[in-house]
């Protein structure tokens, strides 16, 4: 029954709610903002302060849906749209200003450093010819033009250098062309209301162990991001929808398309979660720098980064960093480049609440920090006399929580099971009881039956009440006396 109803099949409850989630993910963004922003400038460790949480309603659909049948496979393009939630946020607004390293100016300097030095000086030449009075290595805007609305980018110029990196910028995801030669960046705007993939999924109603296991992203059946398959493979589900029965130390499997990688999260323990028995997991980033399974995901083969540390350069076509908020779990000495971290692992770990039985993730939370390098540049005004350090900018949570009528789904589900084990106890109950009585029954008819000896070898058997022994009919020692008087 449950694995008939985890099909996603057309008409098929659980693949209605597959491919339009009925409720918005909770998104919530935190900024890591700068206090001494001058002083690192000169130098000086980066003292930071979270701002936050500004809370987003985050609609996810599944759009462009292809069924093939013969392949039992689901093919879609993720669609999610964003919507402030004031509500959730409290006092804080999205036209708060936030001051944080600049993705743009930081983020080209790392790129021309990494991979072309030899224009750095164009570089330095080029920059406050393009940002003007935000030539800076520290961005100083609204939230809603950070992550959203976008912070224009006028590359109007006449300067040769200039002209030069503002032709990079055409076709980065985090830049849209709104007028010739003007551009708005921001850091999440490309994910609003956009069809950035399309993903290949199993259907599992041919093998219900296969439900939800990514087949192809972009018709692709692995990344050409790492050096080595085992870190290109897909492995597990695309995260919305899992197979029943899965064993604890099998952990939990998700292609993280976004990131470009699978994540394994590892059971923790049994804990009762809105009065259903879940299994309660954590996911991290691992640790290439030791461990041999993920030396794959070094950006070279004797060059891996710290542990906790992931290298997106590659997957987002941009020098960005990726850990898990406030560096939980992460190679200590980076704690100590900057202040005003403090990772608590509740707080800031991967999470994940299953229920094993339905396949139904009860409660998930996505917890993800983007860093950037800072690092001394001598070719480089802005940047000849900053500390090195990797540098937070902000930290996003997307999670979802059962509860409401998604909540009674499961909820019923366990009801009807439970009955149905009640029910099928009864039987067994009433199965062993028929037994029992037959047998009685059988003992019954077995202590009234005589057997007699006859004349011709044979057995014949008379109703009698008397006479036995271990169940077997014996003549009657009174009837065997009068006998032995007559013949006398």
């Amino acid at each position: 029954m449950v694995k008939w109803q985890r099909q996603l099949k057309p008409g098929n409850e659980v693949r209605d709610f597959y491919i339009k989630l009925p409720i918005p993910l909770d998104f919530r963004v935190y900024f890591f903002n700068i206090s001494n922003p001058e002083e690192v400038k000169q130098g000086e460790k980066p003292i930071l302060k979270q701002i936050g949480p500004y809370c987003y309603d985050a609609y996810k659909e599944k759009i462009n849906v292809e069924d093939d049948k013969d392949n039992d496979t689901l093919t879609y393009n993720p669609y999610d749209t964003y919507f402030f939630n004031q509500m959730r946020t409290g006092d804080l607004s999205q036209d708060d200003y936030v001051t944080i390293l600049h993705p743009l100016t930081v983020g080209i300097v790392n790129a021309v450093a990494t991979q072309k030095p030899q224009y750095l000086s164009a570089v330095n030449k080029a920059l406050p010819v393009i940002f003007k009075e935000n030539s800076s290595i520290y961005l100083t805007a609204k939230v809603r033009e950070i992550l959203f609305d976008g912070v224009l980018i006028n590359c109007n110029v006449k300067d040769f250098s200039a002209n030069a990196v503002c032709s990079q910028f055409k076709g980065q995801p985090a830049m849209v062309e709104v007028e010739k030669n003007i551009y708005s960046f921001s850091l999440l705007g490309s994910r609003n209301g956009s069809i950035p993939t399309r993903i290949t999924i199993h259907r599992g109603v041919k093998n219900a162990a296969d439900i939800g296991r990514v087949v192809t992203i972009d018709n692709k059946t692995d990344l050409d991001v790492w050096p080595e398959p085992e870190c290109n493979a897909f492995r597990g589900t695309d995260g919305w929808v899992f197979p029943s029965f899965l064993e604890k130390e099998d952990g939990i499997w998700t292609v993280a398309s976004d990131l470009c990688r699978s994540f394994k999260a590892q059971y923790v323990e049994d804990l009762k979660f809105h009065g259903v028995v879940v299994r309660k997991y954590f996911a991290d980033l691992g640790d290439m720098s030791s461990n041999p399974a993920e030396k794959c995901f070094c950006p070279a083969p004797e060059k891996c980064l710290p542990k906790g540390v992931m290298d997106l350069t590659k997957c987002m076509k941009v020098p960005l960093y990726c850990t898990l908020p406030h560096f939980l779990r992460a190679d200590e000495k980076l704690l100590q480049q900057v202040e005003g971290l403090s990772p608590e692992l509740e707080r800031h770990i991967i999470k994940i609440y299953f229920e094993p039985l339905t396949g139904t993730p009860m409660l998930g939370q996505r917890r993800i920090q983007f860093n950037l390098q800072l690092m001394p540049i001598p070719k480089v005004a802005m940047m000849k006399t900053v500390p090195e350090a990797l540098h937070p900018i902000l930290w996003i949570e997307e999670g979802v929580e059962l509860e409401g009528f998604l909540l009674k789904k499961v909820t019923s589900v366990f009801t009807l099971l439970k009955l149905m084990t009640f029910v099928r106890y009864i039987m067994l109950g009433l199965s062993i009881q028929g037994i029992l009585y037959g047998g009685y029954k059988l003992y019954q008819e077995s202590k009234s039956k005589k057997v007699s000896p006859v004349q011709n070898g044979t057995t014949e058997s008379k109703n009698h009440n008397q006479g036995k022994t271990g169940g077997i009919e014996l003549p009657s020692m009174n009837k065997r006396n009068k006998e032995n008087t007559k013949n006398a």
